[in-house]
């Protein structure tokens, strides 16, 4: 116990120092060692205690395979809500645009063909039932890939204007 104690006020005071470092400093190298440092405690987070990972994994695994029906309704409604900021906001890049358009629309015409199928979504029969289950399957997956490209595609624009 006097050893978590320790470590822990360790942490606690080079996370201290770095903010200190950083107000006076204002350095890139500062910046980046901070978030080698933060990387380097998550993932012995997840080395350490196993039940976590074991957790993590499970989670995302059952959002892939079987989702709930409220993660399918926030991943409607956030559809929604960026395919309005799409078409209202005018200074988003045309590939952007035509990515967020693509995948909105996949989304939220696979929900408008879950609600034709009239699937009583509190009985879990129901809801993982052969064409139900293949909508929410694909409305999760679709979000999934949505968000692998959208962040594929930022990350890449930033290396581009790294380089420029």
């Amino acid at each position: 116990m006097k050893y978590v104690i320790s470590l822990s006020i360790m942490v606690y005071f080079i996370l201290y120092i770095i903010l200190v470092l950083n107000l006076t400093d204002r350095s890139k190298v500062i910046k980046y060692s901070f978030i080698v440092f933060m990387l380097v405690l998550i993932t012995s987070l997840f080395f350490i205690n196993e039940i976590v990972m074991d957790y993590l994994i499970s989670i995302v695994i059952r959002y892939i395979y079987f989702p709930t029906f409220s993660s399918i309704l926030a991943c409607v409604i956030i559809s929604i809500i960026l395919f309005l900021i799409n078409i209202i906001r005018e200074d988003i890049n045309d590939t952007l645009r035509i990515i967020n358009y693509t995948f909105a629309s996949f989304i939220i015409i696979a929900y408008i063909i879950f609600l034709s199928l009239n699937i009583n979504v509190n009985s879990f029969n129901n809801l993982y039932s052969e064409n139900s289950l293949l909508c929410i399957r694909y409305i999760s997956r679709t979000s999934i890939i949505w968000l692998i490209i959208n962040n594929g595609y930022r990350f890449y624009n930033r290396l581009i204007k790294k380089g420029e």
